[in-house]
């Protein structure tokens, strides 16, 4: 997994993420094993967690339940047009209110598929973030799991223009 998040990250360049998100931090690759005893991977792009302005894009690969793709947003980031044109791409809006509790974040049952205008400008004064997720099949060969996730991320960085 880590051979593949670096080819992955490989194909997007600092200087395209800075004109995205100017307060970028880069791309990260991290691994462990105690993610709820589980081993996991994760690809960060942007690695800006800042509740108001932040935005970071995760995959997160957790042995034992699987990948998912995190659009992560501050507040002030978050824009309706936005998380609805996600919907249409197979992502949910997570309930968490922390940002790194997983088990919540990836349980589908409890999220949110749509959501109206009013709605979603209640949701940010709620929520201190907005994040929304997306479940990977990866039930793929490495090369078409590779130009999918490549192709995702592609999709997240232009419409968050």
């Amino acid at each position: 997994m880590v051979t593949l998040f670096s080819n992955v990250a490989n194909k997007l360049s600092l200087e395209d993420l800075i004109k995205i998100h100017p307060q970028s931090k880069g791309i990260k690759i991290s691994k462990g094993n105690e993610l709820k005893s589980c081993p996991y991977q994760v690809l960060d792009v942007f690695r800006d967690f800042d509740l108001l302005e932040g935005r970071n894009i995760r995959i997160l690969h957790w042995w034992g339940y699987g990948m998912f793709v995190l659009d992560f947003f501050g507040q002030d980031k978050a824009i309706h047009e936005v998380v609805n044109a996600r919907f249409k791409e197979g992502y949910f809006l997570s309930v968490s209110s922390d940002p790194f509790d997983y088990p919540k974040i990836i349980d589908s049952q409890s999220a949110i598929h749509s959501v109206t205008e009013e709605a979603f400008e209640k949701l940010k004064m709620d929520q201190p973030f907005v994040l929304l997720v997306k479940k990977i099949t990866l039930q793929r060969s490495m090369d078409q799991l590779e130009h999918l996730l490549s192709r995702e991320l592609r999709l997240l960085l232009d419409i968050g223009n």
